[in-house]
């Protein structure tokens, strides 16, 4: 049977376009207001699951395993109260999008935009000790499970300014790894 013009249409949004518009919505509207809604997620992973199956999808079973994957990478920094829900919940959206291959991809790009936007945020604020601090203190309590006592000193120093809008990393690492084979990368 051939490809018809709708279908390859529906790939192109199922693979591309819807999720490149939903995290750029997501990082917006962090931007905003340091919080991700649920609701957008919800439509995230329901347009997911549906378009798994277009040409281009990835299949329910991919589609399922990255949405899991997507969730089981950033869970461990929500436990330590380093990341929102919402950041935890955007990424496993992406996972469903991507795949258990490709989320893996989203991820490491994504821990990587974050530590850039990290930097730039606290040289910005003149914040890079108070940071670098808390990362320290990240690192110990996430390599002895204390999730209480993770990154005390950023927050209460500077407040909202010190807050990492995290759902644009998520979405550099989601545009960099769809844009992947357009550059080569």
């Amino acid at each position: 049977m051939p490809v018809t013009t709708d279908w390859i249409t529906l790939s192109f949004a199922a693979g591309l376009f819807f999720p490149a518009l939903l995290v750029l919505a997501a990082a917006l509207i962090d931007l905003k207001t340091f919080r991700i809604p649920n609701q957008l997620v919800l439509v995230g992973v329901a347009l997911a699951l549906l378009l798994s199956e277009s040409p281009t999808g990835v299949g329910w079973l991919d589609a399922l395993q990255g949405l899991a994957l997507g969730f089981a990478l950033l869970l461990p920094f929500y436990l330590i109260r380093v990341m929102g829900a919402g950041d935890v919940k955007l990424m496993a959206m992406v996972g469903a999008f991507v795949g258990g291959d490709q989320i893996l991809a989203v991820w490491l790009l994504t821990l990587l935009c974050g530590g850039v936007l990290s930097l730039a945020l606290a040289l910005r604020h003149r914040m890079l000790g108070a940071v670098l601090r808390n990362t320290g203190w990240i690192a110990f309590a996430t390599l002895n499970r204390l999730g209480r006592d993770a990154a005390p000193t950023l927050a209460a120093e500077h407040g909202n300014k010190a807050r990492l809008p995290y759902a644009v990393a998520i979405a550099g690492g989601t545009l960099m790894t769809l844009a992947r084979p357009w550059i080569g990368f």
